[in-house]
C-alpha cells in the first residue's frame, strides 16, 4: 500500500482489500477465505500486492527472511547452507532476489540483523508468494534438531546496545559539497525517478539495487574504475535510498549504512564491467537529440572468463537465457506461434513453463507480424488453462514492422523503451 512515498503492509480484509482491519483473533479468517482473497487481490491491484503470513507466538512458526541472496537465479552459498540445514518450506520472495524459510518451532526473540528471523514476538508480517523452491517440502515442518540453536549461534542478534556488529569495510563518506549530483549522470529515467522519490513500486529494495548498479556504471564510464566512496555517499545522502536502508535495519543509522554497502554496493558492483569513456566512440546525433555512445570492439581472454565466471541468468531455466537469441522454427501449421505465446505468457506471469523454472515475472513485448485478430483468443485460452489473468506487462504490437529498415527499427526501439525504460 502506498503511504508517504513508500509501500507498507497494512492488514486488509481478505475478500475486499479496500477494507482495513486490526489484527487479532476475532479478525482472522480461515484458509478458504484467504484463497478467495488471493483472487480479490489480483482483481484489485490498487489496494493490494499479495498475501502474507502474520506471525504470532501461539502459532509455533519461525520465519527466516534472507534478502538479496539470489543473483540471476543462483542462490548464494551462505543462504544455501541455511536452507539445507533448515529442511523447511522455502520460497522466493516477491522480488525474486531473496528467499523466505518457514519451519515449526520457537525462537527466543525476533531480529532483523544480521539476518531477519521472526517467531511472533513483535507481530511480524511476512509476504508469501507460493513460488516454492524445487526439492523443499510442500508443507511447513518441524525444524531439525539443533537447527535453531545453530542459527542463533551463527547469526546472533545484533543491536545498538553493544551486541555483535557486522564487519563492513564501508569507505569513508565524501563531503556533501563534493558528492556528484546524480541528476547529471547518464542514468535510465526509471532509476532517476527512484532517486528523486517520484517512483512508488512494490519492490523498493529492488529499485535501490538497480539504481546502485547504474550509478557504478555511469561513474565508471567517466573514471574507468569502481567509485565505491562516491556511490555509497550518493546513496547515503539520497532520501529514497536512505529510507529503504533505515526500514530494513530498524532505523539504526549504522546498520543502515552497513546495509547499503554490504547488500547493495558490494553486490551490484560485482555485476558491472567497467569500461572507461576512452573505450567508446561517440556518434554525433541529429540536432536536438542526445549523443549516442557505441561500445568499442574488444577481445577478452578466455582465461579471464574462466577465472571470473558469470552465472547464467535464466528467463526460463535450462531453456532460455537472459540476453540470448532464440529461434523457434518449423513448417507451416506446426504450432510455432502457440509455443511462442505460451512462453511469453509464462515469463510475463512468472509461472513455471512445463517444468522449467521461471525465476521471476518480467515484461514481455511481442512484435506480431500477422494474425492480430486471433491473438486475444489465444491468450484468453491461456488464462483459462493457467488460472491467472494476463498481466499488463505483456504487450503486443498493433501492426507489423520491418526491422531491416532503419526508420522502422528505430520506431520499434522507441516504443519498447517507452514501455520498458532502462531495460
Amino acid at each position: 500500500m502506498p503511504e508517504k512515498g513508500k509501500f507498507n503492509k497494512p492488514p486488509k480484509k481478505a475478500t475486499n482489500t479496500s477494507i482495513g482491519v486490526f489484527l487479532g483473533k476475532e479478525k482472522l479468517w480461515p484458509f478458504t477465505t484467504a484463497e478467495k482473497g488471493s483472487e480479490s487481490i489480483f482483481k484489485q491491484t490498487k489496494y493490494g500486492g499479495g498475501l502474507g503470513l502474520y506471525l504470532q507466538l501461539n502459532q509455533g512458526i519461525v520465519g527466516i527472511d534472507l534478502d538479496h541472496c539470489v543473483n540471476q537465479g543462483v542462490i548464494a552459498d551462505w543462504a544455501q547452507e541455511i536452507i539445507d540445514r533448515s529442511q523447511g518450506y522455502v520460497e522466493l520472495s516477491p522480488s525474486g532476489n531473496g528467499v523466505r524459510i518457514f519451519v515449526l518451532g520457537s525462537y527466543p526473540h525476533d531480529q532483523n540483523c544480521p539476518i531477519e528471523i521472526y517467531s511472533g514476538h513483535g507481530g511480524r508480517y511476512l509476504t508469501v508468494t507460493g513460488h516454492k523452491l524445487d526439492g523443499c517440502p510442500q508443507n511447513i515442518q518441524d525444524a531439525p534438531e539443533g537447527f535453531l540453536d545453530w542459527l542463533q549461534e551463527n547469526y546472533p542478534k545484533s543491536d545498538s546496545s553493544g551486541g555483535p556488529t557486522i564487519p563492513t569495510g564501508v569507505p569513508e563518506l565524501i563531503a556533501i559539497e563534493d558528492v556528484v549530483d546524480f541528476e547529471k549522470l547518464d542514468l535510465p529515467e526509471k532509476h532517476l525517478a527512484f532517486l528523486r522519490g517520484d517512483s512508488i513500486t512494490l519492490d523498493r529494495s529492488g529499485d535501490l539495487a538497480h539504481a546502485t548498479r547504474h550509478l557504478y556504471e555511469a561513474l565508471g564510464r567517466e573514471s574507468g574504475q569502481f567509485e565505491d566512496a562516491m556511490v555509497i555517499s550518493i546513496l547515503r545522502g539520497n532520501a529514497s535510498a536512505w529510507a529503504v536502508a533505515m526500514d530494513h535495519r530498524g532505523n539504526d543509522e549504522q546498520k543502515a549504512l552497513q546495509y547499503l554497502w554490504k547488500h547493495h554496493c558490494e553486490k551490484q558492483k560485482g555485476k558491472v564491467s567497467i569500461t572507461a569513456a576512452a573505450d567508446f566512440d561517440v556518434i554525433e546525433a541529429e540536432p536536438g537529440e542526445p549523443k549516442r555512445i557505441k561500445r568499442g570492439f574488444q577481445f577478452k581472454s578466455v582465461r579471464s572468463m574462466i577465472d571470473n565466471p558469470v552465472p547464467i541468468r535464466w528467463l526460463v531455466r535450462d531453456f532460455i537465457e537472459h540476453g540470448g537469441m532464440n529461434l523457434i522454427s518449423g513448417p507451416y501449421g506446426t504450432g510455432k506461434s502457440f509455443v511462442a505465446y505460451d512462453l511469453a505468457f509464462h515469463v510475463a506471469t512468472g509461472l513455471d513453463w512445463h517444468g522449467h523454472k521461471v525465476p521471476f515475472a518480467m515484461p514481455v513485448l511481442i512484435l506480431a507480424g500477422e494474425g492480430h485478430s486471433g491473438i486475444a483468443a489465444r491468450f484468453a485460452a491461456l488464462e483459462i488453462e493457467c488460472g491467472v489473468s494476463t498481466p499488463e506487462n505483456l504487450q503486443v504490437s498493433t501492426t507489423s514492422a520491418n526491422l531491416t529498415e532503419e526508420d522502422s527499427a528505430k520506431e520499434v526501439g522507441q516504443a519498447a523503451n517507452t514501455l520498458c525504460p532502462g531495460e
